[in-house]
């Protein structure tokens, strides 16, 4: 019977084009982030409050890829790839139909909350006798049962997007599926943790695929363009797409 070793690390040591992706990543997020942090104050509105939120949002989830990539783990970081790619495609359908979509979207989370609390109530979690009163809104909300706050999943909004919206409906097709696979765990990916040798028999337990850091690394940074781009023609803030377009040129130079 073969022996089985578990080594302490949880990845393969990171190349130093790999490291440089995730340094480039980082710099981005601090890029998107600086933008915004000069933005916030201003008399942001309607759209333009959408896009600040979306374009904070982005920059978290730049930091997050960055910092689990840093850490070996970039098959998890496609995860947040994928929320980067929806977010983009979101933004994106907004700017198509600024005033009505903007408002659609911020009255979307109300009526989420009425629907979680009363699945919670329905499914025996909440008791309705000891649920505190509901505020004004509360009553006056319809429970969105819709799971996206468009009432389109993702690829219809994205099939739905401007012809000027190419680049961005390209990235989805070509990409969703893929970080779609990374997120809920299909065999093809979930094999990527495991790695043996007839000879030795040892079994590595880690994302044995160098390629998921650079994927995770500059994926999340293309979509966060696509965002920033959104965000800019939206009138959140201006320069910044210039900055990071010109930081994700140099992915290009990166060779696995």
């Amino acid at each position: 019977m073969q022996s089985h070793r578990f080594p302490p690390a949880m990845h393969w040591p990171l190349s130093a084009n790999e490291r440089e992706a995730v340094r480039l990543t980082l710099l981005v997020g601090r890029q998107v982030l600086s933008g915004c942090t000069r933005a916030v104050g201003r008399d942001h509105t309607g759209e333009r409050a959408v896009g600040l939120v979306f374009t904070l949002r982005c920059a978290r989830l730049l930091g997050a890829v960055g910092v689990a990539c840093r850490a070996g783990y970039g098959h998890e970081a496609l995860c947040m790839a994928r929320a980067l790619l929806e977010d983009a495609v979101s933004l994106a359908y907004i700017a198509d139909s600024p005033g009505g979509r903007s408002l659609q979207w911020v009255e979307y989370e109300e009526s989420r909350k009425k629907y979680l609390l009363e699945d919670a109530i329905s499914i025996g979690v909440l008791d309705r006798e000891l649920t505190v009163d509901p505020p004004d809104w509360f009553a006056k909300a319809s429970a969105a049962t819709d799971h996206w706050w468009s009432g389109k999943p993702p690829t219809k909004m994205a099939g739905a997007l401007a012809h000027e919206r190419q680049g961005i409906k390209r990235d989805f097709e070509v990409m969703y599926k893929p970080l779609c696979d990374a997120a809920h765990g299909s065999p093809s990916n979930a094999f990527a943790y495991v790695t043996g040798s007839s000879s030795t028999g040892v079994t590595w337990i880690g994302d044995s695929s160098s390629q998921s850091v650079m994927d995770a690394c500059r994926d999340s940074v293309l979509f966060a363009c696509r965002i920033v781009q959104l965000a800019e023609e939206l009138g959140v803030f201006e320069g910044v797409s210039a900055r990071v377009n010109r930081t994700f040129e140099r992915f290009a130079g990166l060779i696995v």
